[in-house]
């Protein structure tokens, strides 16, 4: 059988390389890679970013490698990000711009090394403007500048960078609100010094007042005689000189203090506008929005004149320069020119950050990179996407495209609920300049920044190891055969010392689940619409209960109300009894009758042995498992097959008897007598919450991915488990390739078909366990533990659903075939040994088939009616053949 992987190859400048690689199935994965990689491949280069589930990579076949990884991630070692240190000595700093970028490293500061090579113990960056050869990476977390400069990559110790977050955790998933840019940013804060007053100037005296005194002291000296009225009329305009000199000096003291205190205000205003500078880039820093770069962006912060003199502004709104510029991308638009293949690196950033539901164009979706992600064509084509309307929902998708046609390339992020825009170019070395922004707290225009970028090496090992480490696969693929081994020896050692206990039919997140239908049934119900898998369900269980015990302990009466496609793989176990389909629906009808002719036969088993139990007997009869598949049909066709099935799941565990019933929708169809005995439910995909609350009794059915065939879930009546059903049968491949691996490149376009079959179960290798059992035992050289073995295979040869009648044509060769059975007391034969047979009385409430042939002394007159001309004659020469010994025939013909 050959297998097809895809392989994605991590250069250390990185790219990626990716091939598809077709080799046998069987042969090791690690020679298959050492083919195709050379011999300097080593064990390390695969273990990282794979999944290995506990097993040794020497031991993993090919094909059980694809199935455990379809893709793989060669060389992932290379681009380490967590240094090998003790977990207290642990801390995370984020890469938020660069080349190599969009990321977190997990490091000891006190001896952490950076190089662009991978090193022993150095964690490295995708950046050619590191040098080669580690160096130490300096950290500062408390001073006044957090961010760290390497080479054209910008760090930030101390904080978490929200791109690189898991997943998986609530915190990584939950989106920031959403802010629609405001159409007047009422939220901005002004900063303006306090407003101080100015002095009252002084006043100079008004010297035409002086002229009153002078005038009156000149008429007094005149009219008296008197020349002091003289010195009356100048101390006036003195003392009015006097008074303007005193004012001149409160007026210089008061500019003074003024100048003072403006200096007061215009700190204080400087002091209070550095605190709200601080506190807004450390928000900035610590805030949750899509980082596109590190550079100079927008603040809510506004400034009066005085106070932009030394401070960093755009028409009196204050920028913060070296701080991360992240932006909301459910509201801002994004628009970046540049190199197409710079462009995808950036694609690749935006794509990282996991707490954003992305939509990439479909060109996007057929990068390499992207196979196997759930940005991937095929994924995207499986899946329908929310609408982003006026009603949308505020997780709509955000959508990614790239015109690598234009010139130059142009990527766009749209927002679903777009109220701003940014637009920006971006060259080499992840050096951008903004063109255009109108998103709040978004870059400045023409400004430069350092964009955030992400080699497709580092998206590929991010997010596999991301997979690897913390995804859960609840739906892995899967064959029986990886959970049952089913090499002939094996199959005998186990039937040998048959053991109790839970049959594997699947894996799940938590590891192979089993069912263990004789102590925690006795019965179980199992629910799935079309295509759901349900018959993969039911062979595989009932393979593995096959593999587990042998045909003497274990029988099956299988009815297929859907052709008989179900079960047909399954007709030549040595366990199964009979087989039945829906083309007659009689036969499936006397089927049950039988097995509760079986129930009856155990009753008077245990009731003459003294037992209340068919395992306390010596040789106790084998466990029946009946199963029944669309038993509705069964219903309705039948409604007396109500009454029997009801009666089946009353009794059970202590008469060895055990029900199996599968149908599409159990509502109105499982009885509350039925459900009151049937403990273990299987729901797999069906089709509203009504049917799946109805089985298991939540509503985890209903939401059962359509494109997982045998995703189920399992009520054990303890818990819900979901699983995928392990497929039951290996495929093989009609044509085989060459024998050695063929490794051919591949690039953009949809994924190759993976044409890998799984490794399922043979009822080949089962038959051939039975024979060489019997073989064994036939050895006269065998010891007293095969022939012990031999009565656990062959001591059970009663059949518990007799064959159905044949053509009256047939009835010659089967009659004659049937007598040489008749020795196990189920065929009773009826007259002399050698005289005709007329005809078989079929009595399946007795499970018994008896040889009739015709007595006229006995039977007397005979009426034939119904049926063909043809069968009709042939009856009446059969019934003349055998009274022909005895009597004169006289003539055959019809009335």
């Amino acid at each position: 059988m050959r297998t097809l992987g895809l392989i994605h190859r991590v250069e250390t400048n990185g790219a990626v390389t990716s091939m598809t690689v077709e080799a046998d199935s069987a042969e090791p994965a690690f020679d298959v890679f050492r083919s195709a990689f050379g011999p300097e491949l080593t064990h390390q280069d695969l273990v990282t970013g794979n999944r290995l589930e506990d097993h040794r990579l020497e031991s993993i076949s090919w094909g059980h490698w694809q199935r455990l990884n379809p893709i793989t991630i060669v060389g992932a070692n290379s681009l380490r990000t967590t240094d090998a240190c003790a977990d207290s000595a642990r801390t995370t700093v984020s890469v938020v711009a660069g080349p190599d970028s969009g990321f977190a490293l997990t490091l000891d500061p006190r001896r952490a090394r950076l190089s662009r090579l991978p090193h022993a113990d150095c964690l490295t960056l995708v950046d050619p403007c590191i040098s080669r050869t580690p160096q130490p990476l300096r950290l500062d977390a408390t001073g006044a500048q957090p961010a760290v400069h390497v080479g054209a990559t910008v760090l930030a110790p101390g904080t978490t960078d929200w791109s690189s977050a898991d997943a998986s955790s609530s915190t990584a998933r939950s989106a920031p609100p959403i802010r629609s840019p405001p159409l007047q940013r009422n939220d901005d804060v002004h900063i303006v010094p306090k407003t101080i007053d100015d002095p009252r100037p002084a006043r100079p005296p008004q010297w035409w007042t002086f002229l009153i005194p002078v005038g009156i002291g000149v008429v007094l000296a005149v009219a008296t005689g008197m020349w002091w009225f003289l010195l009356f009329s100048v101390s006036a305009p003195l003392s009015g000189w006097i008074a303007y000199l005193v004012e001149k000096k409160r007026f210089a003291r008061d500019s003074a203090q003024c100048r003072l205190d403006r200096d007061d205000a215009l700190t204080e205003a400087r002091a209070r506008l550095n605190r709200l500078e601080a506190t807004h880039r450390h928000m900035i820093f610590s805030s949750p929005g899509l980082c596109l770069g590190f550079g100079t962006v927008f603040t809510d912060l506004t400034i009066d004149e005085q106070l932009q003199d030394g401070t960093d502004h755009v028409d009196g709104r204050v920028v913060c320069a070296d701080i991360p510029v992240r932006i909301d991308p459910r509201t801002t638009t994004v628009t970046v020119r540049g190199n197409a293949a710079v462009l995808r690196t950036m694609a690749f950033a935006w794509l990282a950050d996991r707490r954003f539901r992305w939509r990439p164009s479909p060109e996007l979706a057929l990068l390499p990179e992207l196979a196997g992600t759930e940005f991937s064509a095929d994924h995207a084509s499986s899946s329908v996407p929310s609408g982003s309307g006026p009603g949308g929902n505020i997780d709509d998708p955000i959508s990614i495209t790239l015109d690598e046609a234009a010139h130059p390339a142009v990527l766009t992020l749209t927002a679903p609920h777009a109220g701003s825009a940014v637009s920006m170019t971006v060259g080499t070395l992840a050096q951008a300049r903004t063109t255009l922004s109108t998103a709040p707290g978004g870059p400045v225009p023409g400004r430069a920044l350092i964009a955030t970028l992400m080699p497709a090496a580092r998206f590929v090992t991010l997010h596999r190891g991301r997979a690897a480490e913390t995804e859960p696969r609840a739906w892995p693929d899967h064959g029986l055969g990886e959970l049952c081994n089913d090499a002939p020896e094996v199959i005998r050692a186990r039937w040998h010392r048959p053991a109790s206990g839970p049959v594997l039919i699947g894996r799940g997140a938590d590891g192979d689940v089993g069912i263990d239908l004789f102590s925690d049934g006795p019965h179980a119900l199992v629910a799935g619409t079309t295509g759901s898998g349900k018959s993969l369900l039911l062979q595989a269980w009932l393979l593995s209960m096959a593999l587990a015990q042998p045909p003497r302990r274990l029988r099956f009466v299988l009815i297929d109300f859907k052709g008989g496609a179900t079960f047909s793989p399954l007709q030549d176990l040595p366990h199964t009894d009979s087989v039945l389909d829906d083309f007659d629906s009689g036969l499936a009808f006397r089927a049950l009758v039988s097995v509760r002719a079986e129930i009856t036969h155990r009753e008077r088993l245990l009731a003459d042995r003294g037992c209340t139990d068919v395992a306390d007997l010596a040789d106790p009869p084998p466990r029946l498992i009946v199963v029944i598949d669309e038993f509705h049909a069964l219903m309705a066709t039948h409604p007396r097959a109500a009454d029997l099935l009801e009666h089946l799941t009353a009794l059970g565990r202590s008469l060895g008897v055990h029900l199996i019933l599968a149908t599409q929708r159990p509502m109105g169809v499982v009885t509350g007598q039925m459900k009151a005995n049937i403990n273990i439910r299987v729901c797999l995909r069906v089709r509203d919450e009504t049917d799946s609350f109805d089985v298991i009794g939540t509503e985890a059915g209903a939401f059962l991915p359509a494109d997982k065939p045998g995703a189920a879930c399992l009520d054990s009546g303890i818990s819900v488990t979901q699983f995928r059903v392990a497929v039951p049968f290996g495929t093989n491949s009609g044509t085989e390739a060459a024998i050695r691996p063929r490794v051919r490149p591949w690039g953009r376009g949809p994924v190759p078909s993976l044409a890998s079959g799984v490794h399922g179960v043979s009822v080949d290798n089962i038959v051939a366990a039975t024979r060489e059992n019997a073989g064994a035992v036939n050895d006269p050289a065998a010891g007293a533990d095969e022939v012990i073995e031999k009565s656990s295979f062959e001591g059970q040869t009663r059949q518990i659903v007799l064959p159905p009648l044949p053509a009256p044509e047939d009835m010659a060769a089967w009659a004659a075939g049937m007598s040489a059975r008749a020795t196990d007391g189920t065929v009773e034969a009826v007259g002399d040994p050698g005289t005709a047979v007329s005809g078989i009385i079929d009595v399946p409430s007795e499970q018994r088939q008896q040889l009739w042939t015709f007595d006229p002394d006995v039977d007397g007159s005979t009426i034939l009616t119904g049926g063909t001309p043809e069968t009709i004659e042939t009856v009446l020469v059969n019934m003349a053949r055998a009274a022909a010994p005895t009597r004169r025939i006289i003539a055959i013909g019809r009335i």
